[in-house]
């Protein structure tokens, strides 16, 4: 896995578009959704550590699961087990919790 720092505590490891099912109510181009998977490692008091990986098929839609930044070999595991085409209902069985709106 590659990793791309984005800031100085925020690694990113996936940020790409792939293949969907054909149950989401919307895509990206190509019927494909967008999959992001970064960490932050908070040292600055207030800030909150977390892993996540963000699945969505607009702007507005889709799917995350966030657990604390200790979890992320967990993470990276759940992140390699994500097969195409993508599905809701795979994203379920791994504990992902639906989310409309914008994610922080």
């Amino acid at each position: 896995m590659v990793l791309t720092r984005k800031k100085p505590r925020d690694f990113v490891y996936i940020d790409e578009l792939r293949e969907a099912d054909l149950g989401w109510p919307n895509y990206f181009l190509g019927n494909k959704v967008w999959v992001f998977f970064d960490s932050y490692d908070a040292k600055l008091s207030g800030d909150v550590s977390y892993a996540r990986i963000v699945v969505s098929c607009d702007s507005e839609t889709g799917w995350v699961l966030q657990m604390d930044c200790t979890e992320l070999t967990q993470v990276e595991v759940i992140a390699s087990k994500i097969t195409t085409p993508i599905s809701q209902q795979q994203l379920i069985d791994f504990g992902f919790v639906e989310w409309h709106g914008w994610y922080e």
